[in-house]
């Protein structure tokens, strides 16, 4: 069922939903931004979790991770934000943030690793999730901004709120107050696919 999400420590990194910490995806895929840096993992999906709480039906051995790019010193949003202009949505589609549904592989880290957060799900009435502009997962999106957006084929299935990130990490998606939203098709049976849409939107 769908629900607004919280966070807690996390016991385990491969079969536990989370943000941050290392990417079960070794042996499996290499990821990189387009300018050679690393990408950061941002989340950790085991499929069946998204197929319990959203109307996803994807493979459900299989493990969705989300990895954005990142940097503490230097400008990014330009790179990771889309508010429905068709030139936002090359940039991202360049790599700058990449989805990958996928079998575990091997725990894998980059220069930067955000302290692993279990993500922990809390039912609440539709009408109260559906106008929930946080971290939420399932039910409709709340845009920032009351944008039309070209996802393709892909469904809505989470957003989280940059605040919510562990300290240290709050600028994820550069802003503190900025959201993240992932689409996912929903059916997938590839055992690697690179497909999926992450985008942050900041007012």
């Amino acid at each position: 069922m769908p629900g607004k999400l919280s966070f807690s420590p996390c016991s385990n990194q491969t079969l536990s939903p989370r943000i941050g910490g290392d990417a079960c995806i070794g042996g499996v895929v290499e990821w990189a931004a387009p300018d050679g840096n690393a990408l950061v993992l941002a989340i950790s999906l085991p499929a069946q979790f998204l197929n319990d709480h959203t109307e996803l039906a994807i493979s459900p051995d299989a493990i969705v991770s989300v990895f954005t790019c990142y940097s503490p010193d230097d400008y990014f949003l330009d790179n990771i934000t889309y508010h429905g202009a068709p030139e936002e949505l090359a940039v991202l589609r360049q790599g700058f943030t990449q989805v990958f549904i996928h079998p575990c592989g091997k725990p894998v880290s980059g220069s930067s690793v955000v302290p692993a957060q279990e993500i922990v799900v809390t039912e609440c009435p539709e009408d109260e999730l559906n106008y929930c502009d946080g971290s939420k997962i399932g039910g409709n999106i709340k845009l920032l901004q009351n944008e039309t957006l070209d996802t393709g084929n892909l469904n809505f299935s989470m957003q989280l709120y940059g605040g919510d990130f562990p300290d240290g990490f709050k600028d994820i998606f550069y802003l503190a107050d900025a959201v993240g939203y992932l689409f996912l098709p929903k059916n997938n049976e590839k055992p690697v696919d690179a497909c999926g849409l992450f985008f942050v939107q900041a007012t």
